[in-house]
């Protein structure tokens, strides 16, 4: 949200240049890399959370058998365990986050990025 927000201020600034010093890029600079770095970081927790969930049910599979559990007590649990949703648990729901997720928001991200890059060239060509 924060690397999107600078991006559209960025443009509107250009656009009434005699309020943007040229100095102002530092600090739009850093809040978007500041932005992508935060969100990267928070994102990849988020994953290696729910990774290491999605890995609970073989995990307990494995222990139970070294324990001697018996195959229909083993079933069960891990049937229970596969059963429930695992993931973060954010505002009521579970929120799972995975390479496949990351890479989609980060593409969708970097095509928005893009294209607020190009309407500021256009806009600052045109002037």
């Amino acid at each position: 949200c924060r690397v999107l927000m600078v991006s559209t201020t960025l443009l509107k600034h250009v656009v009434k240049a005699d309020d943007y010093n040229w100095w102002f890029a530092f600090q739009d600079f850093f809040h978007i890399v500041g932005g992508i770095f935060v969100l990267v970081l928070a994102m990849g927790s988020f994953s290696m959370v729910t990774i290491t969930f999605r890995e609970v049910p073989h995990y307990a599979r494995e222990l139970l058998a070294q324990a001697g559990c018996p195959v229909s007590r083993r079933a069960n649990i891990v049937g229970l365990l596969q059963s429930r949703h695992l993931g973060i648990r954010m505002i009521g729901g579970c929120l799972t986050l995975d390479a496949r997720t990351m890479i989609g928001f980060f593409f969708v991200l970097g095509a928005l990025l893009l294209e607020k890059a190009v309407e500021l060239l256009d806009v600052a060509e045109s002037q």
